[in-house]
């Protein structure tokens, strides 16, 4: 009820839900999700960081964008298209 009432008074909700888990709020709040955005630390992409991709596109439908979270003064680089 309460994720209904946000999504109904607000245009755009974020939630950082921090590491990937398979908790059930976080489960049921991507269920909910119109986009989803993972912040990585910066390194390159591997195989563990693909997989999660994958895992959060077929478990939300919605677009999965990675986006490289650096530290004060550095730049940060958006990948859009790194899951398949």
């Amino acid at each position: 009820m309460l994720m209904d009432a946000i999504d109904h008074t607000y245009d755009q909700v974020f939630f950082d839900l921090g590491l990937i888990d398979d908790s059930l709020i976080s489960a049921q709040i991507l269920a909910m999700a119109d986009q989803v955005v993972v912040a990585t630390g910066g390194s390159p992409a591997g195989p563990e960081l693909e997989e999660a991709l994958r895992m959060l596109e077929d478990q939300t439908g919605a677009p999965v964008a990675v986006e490289s979270v650096q530290r004060k003064g550095e730049t940060a680089r958006r990948h859009s298209d790194m899951a398949a």
